[in-house]
């Protein structure tokens, strides 16, 4: 949990995510992925987010995702 890995970890999340936005959508991917895993402030946040990419990266940098 140093900050270091936290940085490392948001920094892979936003790349992967710039690079799947277009592949499949997120909330799909989320349901497929992580199943009845997810929260529902994960699924809120995936809802609200401003883009695709950003949807992605929460998904990516969410504690259900974590955890998996």
């Amino acid at each position: 949990l140093a900050p270091e890995n936290i940085a490392m970890r948001a920094d892979l999340s936003v790349q992967l995510a710039h690079e799947v936005q277009s592949l499949v959508e997120p909330e799909s991917f989320a349901a497929t992925i992580l199943g009845k895993r997810i929260s529902a402030e994960t699924r809120q946040a995936l809802q609200r987010a401003a883009s695709r990419e950003q949807a992605f990266a929460l998904l990516f940098m969410s504690p259900e995702f974590q955890r998996r």
